[in-house]
Order: C-alpha cells, then sequence, then structure tokens
C-alpha cells in the first residue's frame, strides 16, 4: 500500500497556471483554452474552418489539406519565408536572418508521410534549388537543428543555427558559416565542425517544446493515427505567439482534442 507523500513535500508542489507568450484572450489563448478543455465544437468555432493562410496577425484558422488550392497558398507563404531568409543570409544580414527563424515555422506531427517534416523539408529545398537559391548542403540560409550535444564547439541538441555568408561577395570553400544566437551576438562556426546537424524547415512537434514563433503552421495526419492526442495538439498551438493555421481534416482534430494521453504513473495520487 502507497503511503501519502509526507506534508513538507505536498507543500512544496506548485502549478504553473499563467501563459505568458499570448494573452489569454487572444486567438491563440481562447483555442488553447478550448483544446486544454477538450471542447471540440469551441475548438472547431476558433479556428473558423476555412482556406486563411499564415502570416495574418493574430489568426488562427484550419486549412484543409483535401483542397488543393488552399494548402498551395500555405506552401507558397512557408516558401516566400524561406526565400527571404535565404536572400537575408546571402548578403550576409546575420542578425536579420537569425530574428527570421522565429517569424514562422512548420510543426509537423510526423517525421515521415504526407505533410511530415521529411515531405516539407524536401519540398522547400525542391523549390530553393529550382530557383538558383540552394545549390549544395551548406548553403547560405539553411537553417539547422543540432542533434547531439557538441561539447567542443559549445553546441548542444535542440539548438537551431542558420548557414549564412561571411561577406556578401563570398564564394566557395570557406565562404560561409553556421550562425546560432549567443549571450553576447552571433556566434558563427565553421561547417566543417558540425556533423551532427539537420535540416530544419519544419520540425516536429515533440522537437519544438520550449521554442516559440510568431505564427506557426501545424500539420496532423489523419486518424486513427494513434499520436493524434490533445496534449500533442496544445503543444503545436501553444509554440505561437500571433497565429496558428492548422492544416488538418475536421476528422483529425476531433481524434486529436477527445484523445487526451493516459498517464498512469500514480505520482498525482501520492503527491495528494
Amino acid at each position: 500500500r502507497a503511503e501519502a507523500a509526507p506534508a513538507a513535500l505536498r507543500d512544496t508542489v506548485v502549478v504553473l497556471g499563467r501563459v505568458y507568450r499570448f494573452g489569454a484572450g487572444s486567438p491563440v489563448g481562447r483555442l488553447a483554452s478550448a483544446i486544454k478543455a477538450g471542447d471540440v465544437d469551441a475548438v472547431l468555432d476558433e479556428l473558423h474552418a476555412g482556406g486563411a493562410v499564415p502570416g495574418s496577425d493574430g489568426v488562427v484558422r484550419r486549412v484543409d489539406p483535401a483542397f488543393d488550392e488552399a494548402l498551395d497558398e500555405v506552401r507558397a507563404l512557408v516558401l516566400d519565408h524561406a526565400v527571404r531568409l535565404v536572400d537575408s543570409a546571402r548578403a550576409a544580414r546575420t542578425d536579420e536572418v537569425l530574428g527570421a527563424l522565429g517569424d514562422l515555422k512548420v510543426l509537423c506531427a510526423t517525421g515521415r508521410g504526407p505533410l511530415g517534416v521529411e515531405d516539407w523539408n524536401a519540398s522547400i529545398e525542391a523549390e530553393l534549388r529550382s530557383g538558383g537559391r540552394m545549390r549544395e548542403r551548406w548553403s547560405a540560409g539553411r537553417p539547422v537543428m543540432v542533434t547531439a550535444n557538441d561539447y567542443v564547439n559549445g553546441v548542444f541538441n535542440g539548438d537551431v543555427g542558420v548557414v549564412v555568408r561571411r561577406d556578401p561577395a563570398a564564394r566557395g570553400p570557406g565562404s560561409v558559416r553556421v550562425a546560432f544566437d549567443g549571450a553576447a551576438g552571433p556566434r558563427l562556426l565553421d561547417p566543417a565542425r558540425l556533423d551532427r546537424v539537420t535540416t530544419q524547415w519544419a520540425m516536429t512537434i515533440h522537437k519544438s517544446q520550449g521554442s516559440e514563433f510568431t505564427d506557426v503552421v501545424v500539420t496532423l495526419p489523419p486518424p486513427p493515427s494513434p499520436i493524434l492526442t490533445r496534449e500533442l495538439l496544445y503543444t503545436a498551438v501553444t509554440r505561437a505567439l500571433s497565429g496558428v493555421t492548422l492544416v488538418a481534416s475536421e476528422a483529425s482534430v476531433r481524434a486529436a482534442v477527445e484523445r487526451p494521453v493516459a498517464r498512469a504513473s500514480g505520482l498525482a495520487d501520492r503527491l495528494g
């Protein structure tokens, strides 16, 4: 039989209930609250099911992936953000490009499959290559995420950087560096020193925990995918400061909101 936790332990439990990333009455705040409450109808009402696209200040909307025209418009705006990122990096505007990394991010429930991370990364890079903006792995503008702690270079699993030119006129070997935010300004590393990184035009919702972006595009797979949960959707939505575009069918939204993650640790009972 489990014994009750000591009073001293119970008295140190703190519940964090205030969100500072966005206002509770903002569109993102109302959507997040409806998801947290498991209120599917309120979630769908907030999303205003239709063909809205990212980049609209303070807007939360749903785009059905079955409608090609609406999905193409979302892809076009994501590509536009990528183009601006590349152009700033090619012009060696390091501070500007690091700031732009947080303007918009695609967050995917899955790594593979339609509208997963690999699909988004491949399609964005294909468009950039066809437009002459990206020719090789370390082309200026490529955002990267570190996938393992690297104590020698002082970067760690989850750190995000972007390839930038050292000078707008620089070309060839040694012409680029990978820029990371640092306490005293951008940190610039030779890409030859980084062997554990992955392209990050899009990222999984799981890896986005702790991050924040002005606007997010969130993609969900069709049901009955077991990854569709209330907590996953809440995590994705609350990465946004201002706007959310949810690329998902109504059935996917319903499946996610109606399925909370089952927890069976018994910790709450022991602390009670």
